[in-house]
């Protein structure tokens, strides 16, 4: 028997209650008085209808309300760096109110959220560069009832992943973008006689509204020092100029021979200290096809280059021997695309960039973005939005007619017109970048967001000969199974990224199964293992 409540079930008890007679009042008076109020109402409509509108009951105004409704109070987020922040914000005079502005643990530095274009009582803020933890998110409306109100919630950011990858966010990091150059000359080259001196050349730069940049003349190093503040910094950089290829060295002190082979000189910059940067790839000076995946130690490679690489072809060209680089090096060594003017001339200037993410402008926050790749690179367009969000990879615009995720083979996986669009992987993807494209062709270019292998959802499976290890992961991975210290074997997940890994028996007494995924490309990549803990006992 099903009990839908926890009280005695009690047997009811017949009781007569007395009658109660109710004197009721006489039913004209009040007629013929609604009947009146009606007739005055109707008068005075016909000359002041907002008059008889008062007369008429109407109902009581919406009471004024802001909140923050997602994420909850003690909410936790994460797969990802990017977090909506959504809320309500209703006056009960008019019901807008005049602006929300949010912000996140500091209650200094607050940015305007955006209102929905179809109600403006629904307001959301994009909260940018997540770091995992605890956070206090405070909210402010102006324009309600006339009157300042803040609201808080407190979240809770996980960088724990819940799918079968793990997105390799370079722009996970918390911080601003600053704008840079990383290849351009001086009268200090030799073939710079129509540019600017280094000083003049940096303050021209800082005019055209960039923070940072890196002269780079042919085998000299240029460092106009004098001309830093707190708004704009050169960082110290050179050229090494060779038939067998020109390599930007950044952050140096001093020159390496340029006799040398190109690996040496590579070697030579990161000895000193520097960064080296692979120069106009498909130019007519240097490079091969495949120097570029044999080389080591370079941080990046020139994707658009303004006096040499500016047309879509050189572009396209330059991409794809990018692409070959990333897929012979994979995921552990890290290449990096960027734009660049390699100005020789001022007409030449101001047509390519870098934007590097970082939490203050000094030359150590920008060498740790381009190590980190926590940068994009553009000639025309910037990017509003750029990481991972709910595990899916977004990216906006409002520059760009279209968004364009590419995969490692250089398919266009989606595309989005407009300034903003999201792509969730389908884990076969090796790595996807986005592209930000403008209407004439000018683009913004992200760093690749590379798949790696998450730690893989396993159970153990009894079966009629023994017990079977099950599970998810990436699609076509390598399974690894050991048993207690010993290696039982592997399987091949399938298309779909499940796996079954059988087997015959197990010896009486306690097990740890340890359970590991291996992304099926050449790096070989390997997630973080699956700890099943079981008992066989006799009648088990």
């Amino acid at each position: 028997m099903q009990h839908l409540s926890g009280r005695p079930l009690r047997r009811a008890r017949s009781q007569a209650r007395p009658i109660r007679r109710v004197s009721w009042p006489s039913l004209g008076p009040v007629i013929g008085a609604a009947v009146v109020i009606l007739l005055i109402a109707n008068v005075l409509a016909v000359g002041n209808p907002a008059l008889a509108d008062l007369l008429i009951a109407t109902p009581a105004p919406a009471m004024s309300e802001f909140r923050v409704l997602s994420p909850a109070e003690g909410a936790t987020v994460g797969d990802g760096d990017l977090v909506m922040v959504e809320g309500i914000a209703v006056d009960r005079s008019d019901g807008a109110v005049d602006r929300v502005e949010v912000a996140v643990d500091d209650e200094t530095s607050w940015q305007p959220a955006q209102f929905d274009a179809s109600d403006r009582t629904r307001w959301s803020f994009l909260w940018q560069g997540a770091q995992a933890g605890g956070h206090q998110v405070h909210a402010r409306v102006f324009g309600l009832e006339t009157r300042p109100l803040e609201v808080s919630v407190n979240v809770n950011v996980t960088d724990a992943v819940s799918g079968p990858y793990v997105i390799d966010n370079p722009y996970a990091a918390s911080g601003r973008y600053f704008k840079g150059e990383i290849h351009v000359h001086s009268t200090s080259s030799f073939d710079g006689w129509n540019s600017y001196p280094p000083a003049q050349l940096a303050l021209t730069y800082k005019s055209f509204g960039y923070n940072w940049m890196i002269i780079t003349d042919h085998d000299v190093i240029s460092y106009p020092k004098e001309v830093n503040d707190d708004s704009f910094i050169t960082i110290p950089g050179y050229e090494s100029t060779a038939d067998s290829g020109h390599i930007t060295g950044a952050f140096v002190q001093d020159l390496v021979p340029n006799t040398l082979s190109a690996q040496q000189r590579i070697d030579g910059i990161l000895r000193g200290g520097g960064m080296a940067f692979v120069n106009h790839p498909s130019w007519t000076i240097g490079w091969n096809g495949t120097d570029l995946q044999r080389l080591n130690g370079y941080s990046g490679i020139e994707i658009y280059n303004k006096m040499t690489g500016d047309t879509p072809a050189r572009v396209q060209q330059n991409l794809a021997l990018w692409h070959q680089a990333l897929n012979a090096k994979g995921w552990p060594n890290h290449v990096y695309g960027i734009a660049v003017d390699d100005a020789h001339m001022p007409a030449d200037m101001n047509y390519a960039w870098v934007e590097a993410k970082a939490p203050a402008l000094s030359q150590d926050a920008i060498r740790r973005s381009l190590e980190s790749g926590s940068f994009y690179f553009s000639n025309g367009p910037s990017f509003d939005v750029l990481g991972v969000m709910n595990g899916a990879i977004s990216a906006s615009s409002a520059d760009a007619s279209s968004i364009r995720f590419i995969d490692q083979d250089m398919k266009v996986v989606g595309e989005s017109k407009g300034g903003g669009a999201t792509y969730r992987p389908m884990g076969v993807e090796r790595f996807v970048r986005v592209e930000a494209v403008m209407a004439d062709g000018r683009t913004a270019w992200s760093q690749p967001f590379w798949l790696t292998p998450n730690a893989p959802k396993a159970a153990l499976a009894p079966t009629f000969a023994g017990a079977a290890v099950v599970g998810e992961t990436l699609p076509r991975a390598r399974i690894d199974v050991a048993d207690n210290g010993e290696y039982l074997g592997n399987t091949t997940a399938s298309d779909d990224g499940v796996f079954v890994f059988r087997r015959n028996s197990l010896a009486h007494g306690p097990h740890n199964l340890w359970v590991q995924a291996t992304a099926p490309w050449p790096d070989q990549v390997t997630s973080a293992p699956t700890l099943l803990t079981y008992i066989e006992t006799p009648s088990s």
